[in-house]
């Protein structure tokens, strides 16, 4: 895991914990976790829903990116989202530099042509990502991939100003680390965490539930009731085991 990582969240929850005078935020343990980068593909100035041999030659090229990316280990996972939205799919790297992912990415004919534009996060989340889908592709080289429908909250940042008392901040972000860290543990979410930058993208979700009950937790959100995130709350296609099928992440201090 790259050290900025660690140096970042070790400072923002001693900073946090003092401002709670001294009450100990809850975080994961740090043991459990990863850094990742994350590829959010949305619709570029050239997009067209209509269907073309143009548009077909595109997708083509853009499946077979994303198969020479995965063929070089740096990308464990990749899909679309349903519908027409502005938001097009998901890639999940490694921990590689970001220009690194870029390099790869800027490959893809549908991104030449801007069809496509995709956004690069630095992103914070569970160990494990990709890890059961690469032992199944092992041990069943010829199977089909499994394509599983996951309900995905992409959190944004909200309409309401940060309060410019410490205080208030530290209990936001006391009361949203919470409820992430307790659907993490009772399975309800397979993964989640932020992302490391300034854009209004703050983070990203992974539900195992159904549509009704993800949309309800995402919106008992403590940031989100207090308007500090926003949810759009959007359907990914993945393969099966893309996702840890279960979050192994544990709190600390437990």
């Amino acid at each position: 895991m790259s050290r900025a990582f660690l140096v970042l969240v070790s400072v923002a929850g001693v900073a946090a914990t003092a401002a709670l005078g001294g009450a100990q935020m809850r975080r994961p343990d740090p043991s459990t976790m990863s850094a990742y980068v994350m590829g959010i593909f949305v619709k570029g100035p050239e997009w067209t829903s209509e269907r073309t041999p143009r548009t077909d030659s595109l997708q083509a090229g853009h499946l077979a990116n994303i198969r020479a990316m995965a063929a070089t280990g740096a990308l464990i996972g990749a899909g679309p989202f349903a519908g027409n939205q502005g938001y097009r799919g998901l890639l999940i790297f490694k921990d590689i530099p970001l220009d690194s992912a870029r390099a790869l990415v800027v490959r893809d004919p549908a991104i030449k042509n801007q069809r496509l534009m995709i956004e690069l996060h630095r992103w914070y989340a569970p160990k494990g990502i990709g890890e059961a889908y690469a032992e199944r592709a092992r041990r069943r080289p010829d199977h089909p991939d499994s394509m599983i429908k996951v309900y995905t909250a992409m959190l944004l940042r909200g309409s309401k100003p940060a309060p410019l008392d410490s205080m208030a901040v530290a209990k936001a972000t006391a009361g949203h680390l919470g409820h992430i860290l307790d659907m993490m543990k009772d399975g309800t979410l397979l993964a989640a965490g932020p992302f490391f930058d300034d854009s209004p993208t703050r983070g990203i979700c992974f539900f195992s539930t159904d549509s009704v009950t993800a949309h309800r937790l995402a919106h008992e959100d403590p940031a989100v009731k207090a308007g500090r995130l926003t949810i759009e709350m959007l359907p990914w296609w993945t393969a099966w085991g893309v996702l840890p099928p279960r979050s192994s992440v544990r709190e600390m201090g437990q």
